[in-house]
């Protein structure tokens, strides 16, 4: 994916009602995205596939049953034989999607586990982005305003 294109998916969902369901979120996925549904995937957060971008692993999960909580995505295809070179691919992928959210939304805040480096922004409408980098690739969770106010409550959320 091209740097601003997650943050393009990020702000397709963020347009959707704040009672919207997982459910909802996937059928306004197919309808306004693109994407398609694998209805032969038993796990119902995880049947929503991002097609358009081409990627090796199109699974989209979306997270939330009263309410739509959780879009998870990759923004890479998943590099199965880490070499320095898919490393330095991943590190300038996620170095220019971080960029891109700082440029929409400001300084992010940064924390680092062993090989997992995650950048996270509050945004305006009280949801949330975490875009994180692992050896074998870069993914974004949005996180819905109702699902920030949960994690907060309790103490999940800074």
């Amino acid at each position: 994916m091209a740097p601003a294109e997650p943050w393009e998916i990020v702000d397709r969902f963020r347009e959707l009602p704040s009672e919207a369901t997982a459910t909802q979120a996937q059928e306004f996925a197919v309808r306004q995205l693109g994407w398609t549904v694998d209805d032969s995937d038993d796990d119902p957060e995880g049947r929503l596939r991002n097609t358009v971008a081409g990627l090796s692993r199109p699974h989209v999960v979306t997270i939330g049953e009263d309410r739509l909580s959780t879009v998870r995505f990759f923004a890479s295809d998943l590099i199965r034989d880490e070499t320095r070179e898919s490393i330095e691919f991943l590190g300038d992928l996620f170095t220019l999607v971080v960029r891109e959210g700082a440029r929409r939304f400001g300084a992010p805040r940064h924390s680092h586990e062993r090989t997992c480096w995650d950048v996270s922004w509050d945004l305006p409408d009280g949801g949330g982005v975490v875009v994180r980098l692992l050896p074998s690739s870069v993914g974004l969770t949005y996180y819905t305003p109702y699902r920030i106010e949960r994690n907060r409550k309790a103490g999940y959320w800074p």
